[in-house]
């Protein structure tokens, strides 16, 4: 039997046509949930984020048409928010620039916000940019304090701050008195979830 010297040749011969592939999303840290003691650390994969861009001289226009999407106002300086529904979570990034996340429902979830706010904003996804680790329990500020430089017993409940983890770029969200959510870039994702892991272990027995 005649035998191909291509073996990329030999696989796509065995198919009706390319579209018998279909590429599907895989989370950055699939399969690294885990449990410290009482604390858990869960890896988010279904919110998307989206930037919203404020163009200049637009502030006005953008904060009327923003309250009358999302029923609340843009976040302030370092703060975050919630719509009236609470379907989003609004991170402030810098003064011209508004991350939006919520729960990813297509391949396209910039234009879910899009709908919402029309052309008001440049809007952009950015989901795949991050990776996103949610931490619970009672001792995440005992092990975050460890390789954070800020002081998160002066960091209120939906307070958002961008900040360096372990020399790595992140994002800190307090969502509750027991819960932070987590960004940092997806290119150094491992290192950072070793990071925040290696933490909580030198932090008690686990």
């Amino acid at each position: 039997m005649w035998k191909s010297a291509h073996p990329i040749f030999m696989i796509l011969t065995g198919v009706d046509s390319v579209a018998d592939y279909k590429l599907e999303p895989f989370p950055f840290l699939w399969g690294r949930e885990r449990y410290f003691g009482d604390n858990y650390l869960d890896i988010i994969s279904t919110q998307a984020i989206v930037s919203i861009a404020i163009p200049r001289g637009s502030e006005e226009v953008f904060s009327s048409e923003f309250t009358n999407a999302f029923g609340t106002y843009p976040p302030e300086p370092e703060h975050s928010v919630f719509s009236t529904n609470r379907d989003f979570l609004f991170l402030w990034m810098s003064p011209d620039q508004v991350f939006a996340l919520f729960e990813r429902a297509g391949l396209y979830p910039e234009l879910t916000v899009r709908e919402k706010l029309g052309d008001t904003g440049y809007i952009t996804d950015q989901t795949d940019n991050w990776c996103q680790i949610r931490l619970t329990g009672p001792d995440i500020i005992q092990a975050m304090e460890r390789i954070c430089p800020l002081d998160l017993n002066q960091f209120p409940v939906g307070k958002c701050a961008r900040t360096v983890m372990e020399h790595l770029s992140s994002v800190l969200v307090r969502e509750s008195d027991e819960s932070f959510l987590l960004l940092s870039p997806s290119s150094s994702a491992q290192s950072f979830l070793e990071a925040i892991e290696q933490s909580f272990l030198n932090t008690g027995d686990y």
